[in-house]
Order: C-alpha cells, then sequence, then structure tokens
C-alpha cells in the first residue's frame, strides 16, 4: 500500500554543523547551530498529527521530496536535517528507511 504525506513547514532550514564555544572548564563543549535550533522548535509546532504515521521499514524504504526556497544561494542545503526531524516528529519511523532525498533549492 502506498501512502502519501503532503505538508509544508515554514521557516529557514539552517544547517546541522555545530559550534564550539570553548569555556575554562570544558574547551570541548559543542552546541547545535541556533538557526538549526530554532527551526527544529517550529518544524515540531508545525507538522500535523495526520503525517505522524511511524511510516517505513527495511523492506518499505520512503522517499522524501523536499521543496526548500532559500533567500540567496549562499546557504546550503542540509536533507539530514530535515530527515532527523521528520523522525522526531514521528512522520517516520527511522530515518534510515529513507533512501531517496531530494532537496529543490531556489533562491527568492
Amino acid at each position: 500500500m502506498n501512502r502519501t504525506v503532503k505538508f509544508t513547514i515554514l521557516g529557514q532550514l539552517s544547517s546541522m554543523k555545530n559550534r564550539r564555544t570553548p569555556s575554562k572548564r570544558n574547551p570541548f563543549v559543542t552546541h547545535k547551530n541556533p538557526g538549526c535550533r530554532s527551526f527544529e522548535r517550529d518544524f515540531m509546532q508545525q507538522v500535523p498529527r495526520s503525517a505522524m504515521l511511524a511510516m517505513g521499514a527495511v523492506n518499505r524504504p520512503l522517499k522524501v521530496t523536499a521543496t526548500v526556497f532559500y533567500r540567496d544561494f549562499r546557504s546550503d542545503v542540509d536533507m539530514e536535517c530535515c530527515c532527523d526531524l521528520l523522525q522526531k516528529a514521528g512522520v517516520v519511523r527511522n530515518d534510515r528507511y529513507i533512501r531517496i532525498a531530494l532537496g529543490v533549492c531556489w533562491a527568492g
């Protein structure tokens, strides 16, 4: 049975690159990119309950198509962040089941 789920998430998709902030006690403390943290919060609030189906399995791979609109071409498309958030929101059971992930980028 093929199932299609479509929804729109508003916000600026940021890179998952961590930032290192040295301190006196621990010089190797890393923090998640602030832009990624705010997008994660917005993503979790905007996922519709009807999309939380925990889809996918080893024998049922998934295809994700994401249309991402960026303000300019300087930003990188980070589909890993999108796939991780789909798992965290309960849309997919495990992001390892996503075999095809397409990121389409336009500058607006």
